[in-house]
C-alpha cells in the first residue's frame, strides 16, 4: 500500500511535468498498472485517495425528497403504495414512484431503515394500552378453531400417504 502523499506526487508529475510512467515506476517502486490506475481514478474523481466514497446523487429531484420526508413525518405508519400514491398525485411528471425506488429514497436519501420506521409507529401506536403487536394486526382475525381442523385434516392425509390409516 503506497501512501497518499507517494501517490499525488506521481500524478501530479505525470500532468505537470509529463514524466512518463515507466520512468516513475522505476523510481518510486510502484508498477506502472497502479500509477495508471490512480491516473486515471484522478480524471474520473479529481482524487487519488482510496478511502472517498463515491457520492451518489439521488434519483428524484431534491423538491420531491423533501416532501416525501414532510409526508414520512406527518403519517408515521405510511404503506409504500400510499406514498406512492402521494407522490403520483403530487408529481405527476416524476417517472420512477415504484415500489423498489421508493425503498430506495427512503433507504439511502433519507437514511431511514426499516429499524426507523418502525420505531416511529411503534411511537405512533394509540396510547389506549394496546401492544404495537396488537395495534398492528387489529384488522386480522385468527379463527383458531379452524387452524386446529385445517392442521387435523392435514395429519390425516399425510398418514393416509404415508400408508397409515
Amino acid at each position: 500500500m503506497y501512501s497518499d502523499d507517494l501517490r499525488w506526487r506521481i500524478v501530479s508529475l505525470i500532468h505537470i511535468y509529463d514524466v512518463e510512467i515507466p520512468f516513475l515506476s522505476d523510481i518510486f517502486g510502484p508498477k506502472p498498472r497502479s500509477i495508471q490506475r490512480w491516473c486515471n481514478k484522478f480524471l474520473r474523481t479529481g482524487t487519488v485517495l482510496d478511502n472517498v466514497p463515491n457520492l451518489k446523487e439521488s434519483r428524484w429531484p431534491p423538491e420531491v425528497v423533501l416532501d416525501v420526508e414532510k409526508y414520512v413525518k406527518a403519517h408515521p405508519t405510511f404503506y409504500i403504495e400510499e406514498l406512492q400514491q402521494h407522490l403520483r398525485s403530487d408529481f405527476p411528471d416524476l417517472k420512477n414512484t415504484s415500489d423498489s425506488t421508493i425503498c430506495r429514497a427512503l433507504n439511502f436519501d433519507l437514511q431511514l431503515t426499516r429499524k426507523k420506521l418502525t420505531k416511529a409507529a411503534r411511537e405512533a401506536a394509540p396510547e389506549s394500552g394496546e401492544s404495537y403487536w396488537e395495534w398492528s394486526c387489529r384488522d386480522v382475525i385468527l379463527d383458531l378453531p379452524k387452524i386446529i381442523r385445517m392442521a387435523m385434516k392435514y395429519a390425516r392425509l399425510k398418514n393416509i400417504a404415508n400408508g397409515k390409516t
